[in-house]
């Protein structure tokens, strides 16, 4: 019972956060609460690109890397919000910023992008800053943090939400960085990294008359099968469920009686030397009607080798049934699917190299009522035109 209210009121909060951004109303009372990642592998001392949606009347810390609990220091990184404008500061190397004001209540995306040491700052689809060189290694022991850096380091994330945060231990392309200005702003393929933060209302719950209107049904029931499948993908892939360390973006789509949300717990670990990224998907059905309806679930989990990244294939796929009751919300998590890669690897003087094994490129849902289409899901959404054209 608690684990059927908790996913009720999650996937509430997220519909009634989600309403806001798509309409980029001005922040309400409801404030991003800062998060804590120490088990997140993430680099930022090489090549990566971070994006960060977010909204704001106030300003703070958007994303950095630096100490668990102690003070600023030498390599510690963060972008952040200081006198209206974005900033990113690497901890006794400097900082550049530029850009127009971003605490105007309006969703802004920023994505921070390094290559070869060279770092480019981009707002709302324009490159604002640049350095030629402006990059430093990790330091021993910092960790990935959201909304938060250090206890005396500019300060929290305040008066504001935000969106989303996505990070790819790679430097996209331009074409890439593109699409993530366009669409649903999910981007290219598959992150290493990627987080919806959570919300605090600003009485400590979310009101009950907004809970009620995010979705009118009453409380979900679980229908788990991601225990009894083993995972199909790499071999050596483990059908344990896994500690969540990252969540997709929560979608929501359907017209008619039937509504699917999908979600995707991610873990990404280094293991031997090898990234080992473990995948699922929890698809919430939800029935509006007054009549109980059957309905087919099929869902694909794409990937691609990571030598030859524009040739999709599919890692899993699978076409559950699922007996939606009246007015009722029925939970499917799919088995676990598993992702390897070795490398890049670098050669002495520093040139990257090809990458091997399996990257994770996204995943599809279509729900039918029979043969007809009742809802569809895709992450990212250009994943649709690659429906039954991939193998």
């Amino acid at each position: 019972m608690l684990i059927r209210a908790t996913l009720c009121v999650a996937f509430a909060a997220v519909s009634v956060f989600q309403a806001c951004i798509n309409a980029q109303a001005a922040p309400a009372a409801g404030q991003t609460e800062a998060e804590n990642f120490p088990k997140a592998k993430i680099d930022l001392g090489g090549d990566f690109t971070a994006v960060v949606k977010f909204e704001t009347e106030g300003e703070g810390t958007l994303l950095s890397k630096c100490s668990p609990s102690g003070r600023w220091a030498p390599d510690s990184k963060a972008l952040f919000i200081r006198d209206r404008r974005l900033v990113y500061d690497i901890g006794w190397l400097g900082k550049m910023t530029g850009g127009d004001p971003v605490n105007d209540g309006k969703l802004h995306t920023a994505v921070l992008a390094a290559r070869a040491g060279a770092v480019r700052l981009w707002l709302d689809g324009k490159v604002v800053v640049e350095s030629p060189q402006f990059s430093r290694p990790d330091a021993a022991g910092h960790i990935l943090k959201i909304g938060t850096a250090t206890p005396e380091f500019w300060g929290d994330f305040t008066k504001g939400r935000i969106a989303l945060v996505r990070i790819w231990e790679r430097a996209l392309s331009d074409d890439e960085i593109g699409l993530i200005f366009k669409g649903d702003g999910t981007g290219p393929n598959s992150p290493d990294f990627a987080h919806t933060p959570a919300i605090k209302p600003p009485s400590g719950g979310v009101p009950a008359a907004a809970l009620a209107e995010s979705w009118r049904l009453p409380p979900v029931q679980i229908i788990s099968h991601a225990a009894a499948t083993p995972p199909v993908g790499v071999p050596g892939a483990s059908p344990e469920k896994t500690p969540v360390t990252a969540l997709e973006k929560t979608t929501l789509t359907g017209l008619g009686p039937i509504r699917i949300r999908v979600e995707q717990p991610s873990t990404n670990t280094v293991e031997g030397g090898s990234r080992v990224v473990k995948r699922s998907l929890r698809i919430a059905v939800a029935n509006t009607s007054a009549e109980p309806l059957d309905v087919k679930l099929k869902y694909i989990f794409f990937g691609y080798d990571a030598a030859a990244e524009k040739q999709l294939k599919i890692l899993n796929e699978g076409t559950p049934d699922v007996a939606a009751k009246p007015r009722s919300t029925q939970i499917f998590e799919t088995p676990i699917v598993t992702a390897t890669m070795v490398g890049p690897k670098f050669d002495p003087t520093l040139k990257r190299v090809a990458s091997s094994g399996t990257k994770f490129a996204g995943y599809g849902v279509q729900a039918f009522i029979g043969e007809k289409l009742a809802a569809e899901s895709y992450d990212p959404f250009w994943l649709k035109d690659s429906w039954g054209k991939v193998r």
